[in-house]
């Protein structure tokens, strides 16, 4: 019984622990898809266009950086 209860608990430990991780580098994407909107608007395309990487490489599933970033680079006509 005892080693039923620890397992349960190591278990809902990583599981809280990998959400805390996964949180924080979704905050840090927003963090950095915010900062490169702002780069943008005040025409440093090319920090914009870093902050938007640093988002997606901390979340490659944010859609909103990548449109972002897509954006700049239209704005820059550096588009394939």
């Amino acid at each position: 019984m005892k080693s039923a209860i620890v397992s349960v608990l190591i278990f809902v430990s990583l599981f809280l622990v990998f959400n805390i991780i996964h949180a924080e580098s979704e905050d840090n994407a927003e963090f950095y898809n915010s900062q490169g909107i702002t780069e943008g608007k005040q025409g440093r395309s090319e920090q914009a266009i870093s902050s938007f990487n640093k988002a997606i490489e901390l979340n490659p599933n944010y859609a909103d950086a990548y449109c972002s970033r897509g954006i700049v680079y239209f704005d820059l006509k550096m588009f394939w």
